[in-house]
């Protein structure tokens, strides 16, 4: 995460100076901000061969479809474009999971997986009139990922017959970080002078070494023009 509020910091810096220099040249500039609610979808690519790995049988990969929030400065410097730095969180999605293994024959457990991050996108806008613009989002993101799936032991009697971490069953710990490409595009229509709507669809090229397929997102944000 200290490379990534590194890689915030500079982007800020190159924000404010990019948009300052513009606006000097460039009439209609604008600063704003916005706020939404992304609906992410994360599925795990090697659960399954993880858990093989511990004498586990997961019958599938984990998945689901989650509800989480974002936030984004930026600032227009032209009518056509910007620069914007995005702060994301995918919300928390749990996935139940049968479990079989060397020592229970057929358990439920539970997988949880979330991402979170900081992505740089350049903005460029098309307007097809007073109020709607066409939006294309093309930038460089980096992300946390959180993944943990839980082996619950049945009774109190078998977790002191055989205890599950000395099996190292208790937890399966995928987490890790990673940076890629982040692409999005949407339509932004304004409500009035300091007020829009954005709906937009994003991608991040992102695969955290292999364990989590590259995500998705659609999200609905409310803009606040400076």
């Amino acid at each position: 995460m200290r490379a990534v509020k590194r890689m915030m910091l500079i982007a800020l810096g190159a924000l404010s100076t990019t948009a300052a220099l513009a606006a000097d040249e460039q009439d209609g500039w604008r600063w704003y901000y916005n706020a939404g609610i992304p609906v992410t979808f994360l599925e795990t690519s090697n659960l399954v061969a993880t858990a093989a790995a511990k004498n586990l049988v997961v019958a599938d990969e984990a998945s689901d479809t989650v509800i989480g929030g974002q936030a984004s400065l930026g600032a227009m410097f032209t009518r056509n474009f910007g620069l914007e730095v995005r702060y994301s969180a995918s919300g928390t999605s749990r996935d139940e999971l049968t479990i079989t293994n060397l020592i229970n024959p057929k358990v439920e457990g539970n997988a949880k997986t979330s991402i979170d991050g900081i992505t740089v996108y350049g903005v460029a806008s098309w307007p097809l009139n007073d109020s709607i613009e066409l939006q294309g989002r093309l930038g460089y993101s980096f992300q946390d990922l959180e993944l943990e799936a839980g082996l619950p032991c049945l009774t109190p009697e078998l977790e002191a017959a055989v205890p599950c971490q000395s099996f190292n069953l208790r937890t399966l710990d995928l987490g890790d970080d990673d940076d890629g490409i982040a692409a999005a595009a949407g339509v932004r229509m304004g409500m009035s002078e300091s007020w829009a709507i954005l709906a937009e669809i994003e991608y991040l090229a992102i695969d955290f070494s292999g364990a989590l397929d590259e995500p998705y997102r659609g999200s609905l944000s409310i803009e606040y023009v400076f």
